[in-house]
């Protein structure tokens, strides 16, 4: 994971749910239990007028309050090897939550408690976070002992829109409205983030060897 500043806090994944460092001085503002962390990167939003933060835990989805650091909600989310890696993504009051050999779920926080939305296996993120455009999901599907895929999934209802084969489990982004896709074997690509069909823009071999982050 990725360490996360919001505000004068340093947000860190560590422990079971979560510690924040003071920014200026690196002085623990709270911490959480000395369980061993997951790998995901801390997400900060908005709910009810406070400021969160939503994880993904060794076991578990956690959305945690930022300023006291006191846990709010949590949602059970085992995985094999306890390999919990993308970041939860955020749209309104929607949690996506995905990982190699659970499928992805969308879960509703809302009053302090998380409410499961759909559920199911039409997207694995393994290594790489999905990223959420214009009311849909692009994400790399890299589901244990398959060939990963480059897929969009409609974030209201888990349809899946479109998959294009042969990127692997490789490493995503976005920017500017387009997909920046790194496949697992080094090729990059520039594509429209468009729900309708896969439009690569441009695209070149750059790198070699596995490429998955």
């Amino acid at each position: 994971s990725s360490p996360v500043v919001e505000g004068n806090l340093l947000l860190l994944n560590a422990g079971s749910a979560g510690t924040a460092l003071d920014k200026q001085t690196g002085a623990v503002v709270w911490t959480s239990g000395k369980e061993a962390a997951g790998y995901s990167s801390m997400v900060p939003f908005a709910a009810g007028g406070q400021r969160c933060l939503a994880f993904m835990a060794l076991k578990a989805l956690v959305i945690v309050d930022a300023a006291p650091g006191k846990e709010l909600a949590r949602q059970e989310w085992e995985t094999g090897y306890d390999t919990n890696c993308a970041d939860p993504v955020i749209g309104g009051d929607q949690l996506f939550i995905s990982s190699y050999d659970r499928g992805a779920a969308v879960l509703r926080f809302a009053g302090g408690k998380l409410a499961r939305g759909w559920k199911d296996w039409t997207m694995h993120n393994h290594l790489s976070t999905s990223v959420l455009i214009g009311g849909h999901l692009f994400g790399i599907n890299g589901q244990a002992g398959k060939s990963g895929d480059l897929r969009c999934v409609d974030f209201k209802t888990g349809e899946v829109k479109w998959v294009q084969p042969g990127i692997g489990i490789g490493a995503l982004s976005a920017a500017d409205g387009k997909l920046i896709v790194q496949g697992e074997k080094g090729e990059l690509i520039v594509a429209e983030a468009s729900p309708e069909v896969f439009k690569p823009l441009a695209r070149a071999q750059v790198l070699g060897g596995k490429c998955w982050t």
